[in-house]
């Protein structure tokens, strides 16, 4: 992580090599490193994603500390006899084995303390499988094109309501989400909201993407990437309704302040062929099946939960098959026991094909 703690490593490396007098430095070039070291730590201790960081940077700063501990200012002469001053580092020695002792403490005392917190910080686990569809590629219907024939006659448009890969037969725009009454723990690095909030986008006249999860409060945008005005009919149950008319290059911005039950329809009224839906949660334990059908839930907190699954063909998922045998559940719901520090693979999960057929 170079800008992190081998940034930090870096600054005081060099701070420690002029402490022991192979290095001399004036007091410009020292007080460049001291930056350089501060600012290595402020990045590690940020970058919560690589392991080890922060610890590394703060021993890279204790060590820059020591040295600079040791330094002495020193009156030099240069060439035109005039006295100049210069920041050279001499090692004192007096004190010196005790300031090395002490940043030696706080370096040991900064590994234990980081292994306590590991070791009070696991206790998450998380979900993963896949989708597949089980019967032969189902044809995907042309659309009848009734309005701007001439942006969206050619684009090949086709339905989307039911998306299997040619190559695996994944299932793709299937949501699974846990369910339940109560509150849910949610580990700290899912508290706050990315900062890149979700887009539903109008492009090539169609919704893209498909299925999308947002959170209770999180920001939504909506746009359009379109030489045409399109426009977004939101049917929320709990929250409230909007339908909203999105000008070319245009976005809206929208947020539901209460999670809904089911996912919720959009719809263009411009272009009665476009469709979306919308999951809207009070948690993060949400997850989309990709291209080939995978998804995956991260951090979730261990305990017997309630998981459902759906699609906007049948809705609720009634019939699936894990390793030829049928998964137990009820109305989408499947209540799954998810272990602390462990992976729960629910590997490839057959969805029947008779409740995928359209609805007339």
């Amino acid at each position: 992580m170079r800008n992190g703690a081998d940034f930090a490593y870096s600054a005081a490396a060099q701070s420690s090599r002029a402490a022991t007098g192979q290095l001399e430095y004036d007091g410009p070039r020292l007080d460049v490193i001291r930056r350089f070291a501060s600012r290595g730590l402020t990045r590690a201790v940020n970058a919560t994603d690589v392991a080890g960081a922060p610890v590394a940077a703060m021993k890279a700063f204790l060590l820059f500390m020591t040295a600079q501990s040791m330094a002495e200012p020193v009156i030099a002469t240069g060439g035109t006899g005039r006295p100049t001053v210069r920041k050279r580092v001499r090692v004192r020695k007096h004190g010196t084995a005790r300031r090395l002792l002490i940043a030696l403490l706080l370096i040991a005392s900064v590994s234990l303390c980081r292994h306590s917190v590991a070791q009070e910080s696991t206790g998450w686990g998380s979900l993963k499988g896949r989708l597949v569809f089980d019967w032969l590629l189902p044809e995907p219907q042309t659309l009848e094109i009734t309005r701007d024939e001439a942006v969206c006659g050619d684009l090949g448009l086709v339905d989307e309501s039911l998306v299997v890969n040619p190559q695996n037969l994944g299932i793709r725009y299937a949501v699974i989400w846990l369910e339940s009454r109560q509150p849910v723990p949610v580990h700290p690095l899912d508290e706050t909201f990315p900062e890149q909030h979700p887009v539903l986008d109008n492009h090539k006249c169609r919704f893209e993407p498909r299925l999308l999860a947002v959170r209770r409060d999180q920001s939504l945008g909506i746009s359009n990437s379109d030489s045409i005005a399109h426009n977004a009919a939101v049917y929320a149950r709990r929250n409230q309704p909007f339908n909203e008319v999105i000008a070319p290059g245009q976005v809206v911005m929208k947020s539901f302040p209460r999670p809904e039950t089911q996912p919720i329809r959009v719809d263009c009224s411009i272009h009665a062929w476009m469709k979306a839906w919308i999951v809207v949660t009070d948690h993060p334990f949400v997850a989309i099946t990709d291209q080939n059908g995978d998804f995956q839930i991260p951090r979730i907190p261990p305990g017997n939960w309630k998981f459902r699954f759906w699609h906007e063909r049948p809705g609720y998922l009634r019939q699936l098959t894990q390793e030829q045998r049928p998964v137990p559940m009820e109305k989408g719901v499947w209540t799954l026991t998810i272990d602390a520090d462990s992976e729960l693979d629910l590997k490839e999960l057959r969805a029947a094909a008779d409740q995928f057929a359209l609805k007339k």
